[in-house]
């Protein structure tokens, strides 16, 4: 069985690096048309033509494509779900909200790219743009491909949590994914508890089926027939080692320190 957080990380990587590349693209095209003495003005208006993203590469209906191919190799990563009752309606719908929100990330790249690209070229600060442009915030490699991660990867839990809606009571699930320096507290939690129900995890991490780790998590809840890279021992070895070392809080879940925040309790 296809593990689906190593997918969604692949992917992840590959869009990063799609990304990536329209930005140095148009870095150096900047950088080589106000070099060669092209006006300001002309510079600007390039920027703001709405057929720009287009022949980059990046306009609205390729990064659909883009997406849409994506999201068939996460779901056939989806564990058991050709043998599931989830109807074909209810993924189109899912999949068209992530492709909302994957869109939604790109909009906002671009338009930090235009706004970056057009203050350097009114500045005259046109030397060195691709070094600049990648270290500015929201074009920053890590983000980039932590947003994709976070969309892609709700995604999956999305559909493996109606996948499970149809499961009996008793059906367990582990939580799947790296247990190293990067996880997070409520990750360990999660991992190091092996299989649980469904009323198992909503008891002790309240959301978590669908919410996991919160932003940028790696990991996902799959049926335990289904998993193919959990980690239990990992998980515990790493709680060991944080209290020893003073460092382990016992987590809560994603919607806890929402509601407690709400509450004024953080």
């Amino acid at each position: 069985m296809a593990n689906p957080s190593k997918t969604i990380d692949m992917f992840s990587q590959r869009i990063e690096k799609a990304f990536g590349k329209i930005r140095d693209e148009l870095g150096d095209i900047v950088e080589q048309l106000a070099a060669s003495g092209t006006s300001a003005e002309q510079i600007v208006q390039a920027l703001a033509s709405p057929d720009l993203r287009a022949d980059l590469g990046f306009g609205r209906e390729s990064l659909s494509e883009l997406f849409e191919r994506t999201a068939t190799q996460v779901l056939a990563a989806a564990p058991a779900l050709g043998a599931s009752t989830i109807t074909p309606e209810m993924i189109e719908a899912l999949t068209t909200i992530a492709e909302q929100s994957f869109l939604a990330h790109a909009d906002r790249y671009w338009t930090t790219l235009q706004k970056e690209l057009t203050s350097s070229v009114i500045s005259g600060s046109t030397t060195g743009l691709r070094k600049t442009l990648q270290g500015i915030e929201g074009l920053q490699a890590h983000q980039v491909e932590a947003a994709f991660n976070t969309t892609l990867n709700t995604y999956s839990s999305s559909v493996g949590a109606e996948v499970a809606r149809n499961d009996p009571p008793s059906a367990k699930y582990t939580y799947e994914g790296p247990m190293d320096d990067r996880t997070r507290d409520e990750c360990l939690a999660m991992g190091a508890a092996g299989p649980l129900t469904r009323d198992e995890i909503e008891r002790n991490w309240p959301g978590a089926f669908i919410d996991r780790g919160g932003y940028n998590c790696r990991h996902q809840w799959v049926p335990v027939a289904a998993a193919a890279d959990t980690n239990t021992k990992g998980a515990k070895h790493r709680i060991d080692e944080k209290k020893k070392a003073g460092k382990w809080r016992e987590p809560i879940s994603v919607r806890q320190k929402a509601e407690a925040k709400s509450a004024g309790t953080t």
